[in-house]
């Protein structure tokens, strides 16, 4: 089975927005960015003496690509152009419970984004929508957080990932991979053990997406050897680091001026030591996750730093 590098489609590479809640709402940009990004990739890939195919993860700023009959021609073109293997990455406001928002401006921005979801038969319908429209990109692997709220009871989420969808999910081969969250002040289902089990007990066609960004931030008492037990089946996995104060996606081998360089060696070597060389990556999806403006040398670097820990 084929090992995927991916890379999430972040804007920030192409240009420098002045309004970071602007990106991925301008539905003309999302081909073009894709467009660079998998070269981007591709060119990574092709470097490396590893048998890797490149990757892009389309998450909430492609939705509106994805629900598009022509852009999905476009995102289609450019994939067998370039070899891409694509991620669909579910967004928050399709998810019942999550993306709660408390102030005036949060509530009017959650309106303007979209807020479905608002029930099963809601939630049922937007994801067999991104469903099938994975399918039209040949894309295998969807991902989607859960909510930590009124339906983090495991059998209202079980009866919510039934019918329907699971139905539509092994009629397209497709799998949903569901992630391990921040849920620090946040209303996502994070714990790492609930989750294994969870998905355990959901079976085929869902498996688990790790994010060790996303379970450093949960608190220090964190041990990577619970990460390594809970998580090394994980389908996809999310690649970024932080210093354990917030959920910055700093690419492998970051450090950014003003964050705590020593947390961030301790974290970064836990994972390349303590972690990454325990996986069996035939069959995974790698994902480098970044939200800030970043390089080409940072991104070579980091996968570089990836793949080497992987022994590939």
């Amino acid at each position: 089975m084929k090992t995927i590098l991916a890379i999430n489609n972040s804007p920030y590479y192409y240009f420098r927005p002045s309004n970071q809640r602007s990106i991925g709402y301008s539905l003309p940009l999302t081909d073009r960015i894709v467009s660079k990004l998998s070269e981007i990739m591709a060119r990574i890939t092709d470097d490396m003496e590893a048998s890797l195919v490149p990757g892009i993860q389309l998450g909430s700023e492609s939705d509106r690509a994805i629900m598009n009959k022509g852009k999905i021609d476009s995102l289609r073109k450019i994939a067998k152009e370039k070899g891409i293997e694509y991620i669909v990455h579910l967004p928050d406001q399709l998810v019942p419970g999550t993306y709660i928002k408390r102030g005036f401006q949060e509530r009017l921005l959650g309106l303007i984004q979209g807020a479905h979801g608002k029930d099963k038969n809601d939630f049922e319908r937007e994801v067999c929508k991104r469903i099938s429209a994975a399918s039209e990109l040949g894309s295998k692997y969807m991902v989607l957080h859960l909510p930590n709220g009124p339906l983090e009871d495991p059998s209202t989420i079980k009866d919510y990932l039934g019918g329907c969808i699971k139905d539509l999910l092994n009629e397209t081969g497709i799998c949903i991979c569901i992630e391990n969250c921040n849920n620090k002040h946040g209303p996502y289902y994070g714990d790492i053990g609930r989750l294994s089990e969870l998905v355990s007990d959901l079976g085929n066609p869902y498996e688990m997406c790790f994010d060790y960004g996303h379970y450093l931030v949960d608190g220090d008492g964190r041990k990577i050897e619970d990460a390594r037990s809970l998580c090394s089946w994980a389908r996809v996995l999310h690649v970024h680091i932080n210093d354990r104060a917030a959920d910055r996606h700093l690419l492998l081998g970051e450090r950014p001026r003003g964050l705590d360089c020593e947390v961030l060696e301790k974290v970064e070597k836990d994972y390349i030591e303590g972690f990454l060389p325990f996986i069996d990556p035939d069959g995974k999806v790698f994902v480098l996750e970044r939200n800030k403006p970043f390089s080409y040398g940072q991104l070579r670097a980091s996968a570089e730093k990836l793949v080497n820990a992987l022994s590939l």
